[in-house]
């Protein structure tokens, strides 16, 4: 099998969208042998900041010494990416050659299904399937596990009791399947929780509430994050500031939500078991290597590009707090692509006022809104400078044209729409980002 049939077959159910729900998926695993009860795990999820968490909490985990797995979805600039490997030195993704060999043994499953008249796996489970696979086989010490969708019916939640039960700030996201109100939405994500500890980022009281009736019930150690956080220095090379009037820590993630992230991580890494529970200063070090791109992420300085994943109300919130703070008195210019499941009225209605001008582009695939259906909402909040284009591409080009140096550029939406700017940069611009 080459990559590109591997890939194809891969995507080959990804027309059938989501579908959640354990019982294919457990079924599935038990045909490639289980693999998920070879390894210990940490299960991330909420509405924002699980990629951010988890990234900071394998790279702590990774600066102890121990061989970090980590599943994250998303993709945003290479397919592989989803499935990782950290150990002190590098990150590594998933080969083609390891892909390949997983996609070769679930190929030979669903065959026999297909044989059987049952209903394959999703894109989805597929690429869940692979990971733990991979996982199994790169023998892991832990593995922090990002949730696709909810918590209780993704695919991920197949595992048994984690080490630790993550949840990050839960808001208003994907309401058609998870639910209408906070608190619906809430329990569909804390159903990850089965015992054991379980760490929660900054929640609405509703959430809290949910989170601590599912604690009772599983028998979980309920632990939150502390509001005890003062920022020390903060600038675009990074935020120093301590936790708990002792845990001074150095992170070089941007935005004030990423110290509230930082200080999960700090919940997270004291509440693992002894032989995995790094030092107070191994979870510095760890911190202030992490990385999570197209989070607040600089991509230029001259003038000044910023690509952020705000996708949902809470995550524009935190956008403009960030803009706010690193760019006073700027000429702010606004690049959006949106999937149409999103609750992109209250971004617009959050960040009306945030930007001199608004692009708005295509997101990747067929969930992308039309970007004149997003225009005319900003239009509505009294955006008079708005205009579309189709190309992701394009836009940041007609974007930068106009831009005095002094100016900044913030890419914002869902964050499919990132692989192609990242292409069109790498081959228009070379490297011209790294030395500017």
């Amino acid at each position: 099998m080459q990559y590109e049939e591997a890939r194809f077959f891969l995507s080959q159910t990804a027309g059938r969208g989501i579908e959640l729900g354990l019982d294919r998926m457990r079924s599935f695993m038990k045909e490639l042998g289980d693999p998920q009860e070879k390894t210990a795990f940490i299960h991330v999820a909420g509405t924002n900041g699980k990629g951010s968490v988890s990234a900071m909490t394998a790279s702590v985990l990774a600066e102890s010494g121990s061989i970090v797995g980590r599943y994250c979805s998303p993709w945003v600039f290479e397919y592989e990416e989803m499935i990782q490997r950290q150990d002190k030195e590098e990150i590594h993704y998933i080969s083609k050659e390891e892909l390949i060999s997983c996609v070769e043994k679930m190929e030979v499953v669903c065959r026999k299904w297909q044989q059987q008249g049952k209903e394959l796996p999703t894109a989805f489970e597929l690429e869940t399937a692979m990971a733990f696979m991979m996982f199994a086989r790169w023998d892991c010490d832990v593995v922090v596990l990002e949730v696709g969708l909810g918590g209780v019916d993704d695919a991920t939640n197949i595992i048994g009791t984690p080490l630790v039960s993550v949840i990050t700030p839960i808001a208003m996201d994907h309401m058609g399947m998870l639910g209408n109100t906070l608190t619906e939405i809430a329990e569909k994500k804390a159903g990850i929780i089965k015992g054991s500890v379980a760490v929660s980022g900054f929640q609405d009281e509703k959430v809290r509430e949910v989170l601590k009736k599912q604690c009772e019930a599983c028998g979980a150690v309920l632990l939150e994050v502390k509001p005890d956080i003062k920022i020390i220095e903060s600038s675009l090379d990074g935020t120093q500031f301590i936790y708990k009037d002792h845990l001074k820590t150095t992170i070089h993630m941007l935005g004030k939500h990423q110290v509230e992230n930082a200080s999960a991580v700090w919940e997270i890494c004291l509440a693992l078991p002894d032989y995995l529970r790094p030092s107070e200063e191994v979870i510095r070090k760890g911190l202030e290597k992490a990385q999570w791109p197209g989070r607040f992420e600089i991509w230029e300085k001259n003038p000044v590009v910023i690509v952020d994943g705000a996708h949902n109300p809470q995550g524009a919130g935190a956008l403009k707090n960030a803009i706010e703070n690193y760019f006073p008195d700027r000429t702010i210019h606004g690049i959006m692509g949106v999937f149409k499941d999103k609750d992109y009225k209250h971004i617009i209605e959050i960040l009306k006022d945030t930007f001199a001008d608004v692009t708005v582009t295509r997101a990747r695939g067929v969930r992308s809104e039309e970007p004149a259906l997003v225009a005319k909402v900003w239009k509505d909040y009294g955006m008079e400078k708005v205009r579309t284009e189709d190309l992701p591409a394009e836009a940041l080009k007609k974007t930068r044209e106009k831009s005095a140096k002094e100016d900044v550029i913030v890419i914002f939406g869902s964050l499919s729409f990132l692989q192609s700017l990242k292409e069109w940069e790498e081959q228009d611009h070379g490297e011209k980002r790294e030395n500017s």
